[in-house]
């Protein structure tokens, strides 16, 4: 018990706080009769004064409440200390899916690693690596006027 009490605490003082992800924009891409490529701009801010490796994205897009695309990122990025970094993810939505004003949601989470000898430490014992979860929901306007490469 007390290992398990003295890894929380480790972990939590090695962690501190997580990087920030933000949604930033919904872009269209291309459209097809079947389906429309839809690309998310991320934004991550790191709050610490060391930078964090940026490991990998997993996120879900939901229309109105059906999930219709599932995706994994590896974001392979450095994400400089108080610093930002943006990163797009696609995402292929069917076309019967889209309306006039679309409700979306996407959420998942950033996997990381935070730099120092008590996280490496925390990573050799096999505990998992930091993650921080989001979500983002909005409405679209996609339309074919917005298509950029049609």
């Amino acid at each position: 018990m007390f290992v398990g009490v003295m890894c929380c605490f480790l972990a939590g003082c090695a962690l501190g706080r997580a990087p920030q992800v933000q949604v930033m924009d919904d872009i269209p891409i291309e459209q097809s009769d079947e389906a429309m490529r839809v690309e998310f701009l991320f934004e991550f801010t790191n709050p610490h004064d060391s930078p964090i490796e940026l490991r990998e994205l997993t996120y879900r897009v939901h229309v109105d409440g059906r999930s219709v695309y599932t995706g994994r990122r590896a974001a392979q990025a450095t994400l400089p200390a108080l610093g930002t970094t943006s990163l797009t993810v696609p995402a292929v939505i069917p076309i019967e899916r889209i309306g006039e004003a679309t409700d979306y949601n996407i959420s998942g989470r950033l996997i990381y690693i935070r730099p120092g000898v008590v996280p490496q430490l925390l990573r050799d014992i096999g505990l998992p690596r930091p993650r921080v979860s989001f979500a983002h929901a909005d409405r679209a306007h996609w339309t074919t006027a917005e298509v950029i490469n049609p």
